[in-house]
């Protein structure tokens, strides 16, 4: 398949979900025997563009090359003007990489302005240190992933599978940062679908290998044993 996302085997909802608990096992290939700089990416996501109010995307990812990393994050923002909030984390060291929001905003005359990855601080940036997940890796056996999706928040997590605790990733509280948008605090805020797919990127390397760009040439396994969706009724009645 040529690069890009979408272009890959992918799971998508019939139908649409929106405010809840999303949760999923997953174990993603192990491929640094067979092909160590490929660029494959498996994402486990919500996704939707509305012709006003733009995209809703909230998103968990790993990159093949180091399956020690996990990146989340949303997408919000009109047609032809993106927003990003981030976190990228090595969870075998407990590193946190970053955690940022970069922003476009489209004008009138078609210029486009553009806000570079800013640091995020203070409240949008809990919590601001993780414990290490002792030999976590993500193709090594399955782990439980997900995130709980409110008004105003979003709350990235895992389980860990030595005691069912639950480890938080990243409680995103929703900051104005975002003019002119229809979600102004990059949390989404239209109904989407739920989904999970496996694509292969030419320009997307892992923070830890700057060749991880490779086309597959040989099949990888992902195995998903299964994908759960949990609404919020309180928030959901009248919006599904």
């Amino acid at each position: 398949d040529p690069a890009g996302a979408g272009r890959g085997p992918e799971i998508i909802s019939r139908d649409f979900t929106f405010y809840g608990s999303y949760s999923a096992r997953i174990r993603v290939p192990d491929v640094r025997e067979i092909q160590p700089n490929v660029g494959a990416v498996v994402g486990y996501f919500t996704y939707n563009i509305d012709r006003e109010y733009g995209q809703s995307e909230i998103d968990v990812e790993w990159l093949m090359a180091d399956p020690r990393i996990i990146y989340v994050g949303t997408w919000t923002g009109k047609r032809g003007a993106h927003n990003r909030v981030g976190r990228i984390i090595n969870l075998a060291t407990g590193e946190i990489l970053e955690t940022i929001w970069r922003s476009e905003v489209r004008h009138e005359d078609g210029t486009v302005t553009r806000v570079p990855n800013t640091p995020f601080t203070g409240r949008q940036n809990k919590p601001a240190t993780i414990q290490p997940l002792k030999d976590y890796d993500a193709s090594a056996r399955f782990y439980v992933y997900g995130w709980d999706w409110y008004p105003d928040r979003i709350v990235w997590w895992m389980e860990n599978p030595d005691n069912g605790k639950r480890i938080v990733l990243w409680d995103y509280k929703g900051l104005d940062v975002f003019e002119d948008q229809p979600s102004t605090t990059g949390v989404p805020c239209l109904k989407s679908k739920y989904r999970l797919n496996f694509w292969h990127t030419d320009n997307w390397p892992v923070e830890t290998n700057p060749d991880s760009i490779e086309k597959p040439e040989h099949p990888f396994p992902l195995e998903i044993d299964w994908m759960k969706y949990e609404p919020f009724d309180k928030y959901n009645p009248y919006l599904l």
